[in-house]
């Protein structure tokens, strides 16, 4: 087969062109526990890692690296067979698919021999009957030429679909030699590499901007020019006032907060920056200040656990529903003008660092995705 990027041996050959394999010649599908095996099986051992149709869409990694630490914290998993247990090599699709989603395929990586992994609900698992380098599936199987045959969905269920062992079994891999598998999955492992230290980066800082923003709106940490200067509390009313006829967009201004009534986002308000701002205009409250704040400063502010927390009574499971009468009712713990630019100067530096690094983030995916395109197309 011709491909767009090909690698070349140690003295500049070209590899054997690549085969094409039915699937059901390259791997064979594990049976999966029925219901009451499983209850059965849980009772007697609950420390097995299982890997679930969530965490394989949810990752941005093809490689699923499992630690001893993701099977001492399991904890609503059950013990499998010996021939249905995944081992180094093994295959895990999400047979379900949110229809904002693509589908998804990981290649198992054990760091620990030890380590007893199973593959959850809503998954497809599958042993490897023929040799691959590591890492050189899991790149494979999510490259836009296997998708592709993966593209007509089951059965659409509105929300998302299911793709089914047989739609699996159907599809054809593209199996290069060994030597050059393992050149590929050693330069996608380079990027991947680079990708998920950028993501461990992207967690601790938000995990370092909440701290802050925990602390200086508590009043734990202070800005020192104006310690000694009260915060005076207010109720909300008397800081804002309703936008009447908020659906209508011609009422609302620059400077207006829009509170989401209905949201799974974790951002409760937005401050309209701008005369073309956009958002819903159904499910949503606005308030204009009657006072002055520093540019920026309610941004932070209303998004705050200090304030949202007055507001965990209103909260669903999966999203927040947020009612006018709730955010009227709350209480505002209000620094002095100056103290808020220190604040929003301070919260500021963190959001650009952050704001850097998914940009960084969003420059190593298309390098990847581009790559991948090239290897594989």
């Amino acid at each position: 087969m011709s491909k767009t990027l090909r690698f070349k041996d140690d003295l500049g050959h070209d590899f054997p062109k690549w085969l094409q394999l039915p699937f059901t010649s390259c791997f064979e599908f594990l049976p999966h526990k029925n219901v009451e095996a499983q209850v059965a099986c849980k009772k007697l051992k609950s420390s097995v890692a299982c890997l679930k149709c969530k965490d394989i869409l949810s990752s941005s990694q093809e490689v699923a690296f499992i630690s001893q630490d993701d099977q001492d914290n399991a904890t609503d998993t059950f013990l499998s067979d010996d021939n249905s247990g995944l081992n180094n090599g093994d295959i895990v699709f999400a047979s379900f698919v949110p229809l904002n989603q693509r589908a998804k395929a990981v290649e198992v990586k054990l760091l620990d021999e030890s380590c007893e992994l199973v593959a959850g609900k809503n998954t497809i698992a599958c042993h490897t009957k023929q040799e691959f380098a590591p890492g050189y599936l899991g790149y494979y199987l999510n490259s836009d030429k296997y998708q592709q045959q993966l593209n007509s969905p089951d059965q659409d269920f509105g929300h998302g679909y299911f793709i089914r062992k047989k739609a699996i079994a159907s599809t054809v891999i593209d199996k290069p030699c060994l030597a050059e598998q393992e050149k590929i999955a050693a330069l996608l492992d380079t990027v991947s590499t680079k990708l998920r230290n950028l993501e461990n980066i992207a967690a601790q800082l938000k995990l370092v901007a909440s701290s802050i923003e925990q602390k200086l709106f508590s009043q734990e940490l202070r800005c020192s020019v104006n310690s000694n200067i009260d915060w005076q509390q207010k109720q909300f009313l008397e800081c804002f006032e309703p936008v009447v006829k908020a659906s209508d967009k011609a009422n609302v201004q620059v400077g207006d907060v829009v509170f989401s009534n209905y949201t799974r986002d974790s951002k409760l308000a937005t401050v309209i920056e701008s005369q073309d701002g956009q958002y819903n205009k159904t499910y949503c409250s606005v308030f204009r200040p009657k006072q002055e704040f520093a540019q920026g400063f309610l941004a932070y502010y209303l998004n705050s656990q200090e304030f949202t927390k007055q507001l965990s009574k209103s909260y669903g499971n999966s999203f927040r529903v947020v009612s006018s009468s709730a955010i009227r009712s709350t209480m505002l713990n209000i620094p002095c003008l100056e103290e808020q630019q220190q604040i929003v100067a301070t919260l500021g530096t963190i959001t650009r660092k952050i704001e850097l690094n998914n940009k960084q983030i969003d420059l190593v995916k298309n390098l990847k995705q581009a790559l991948m395109q090239q290897l594989f197309d």
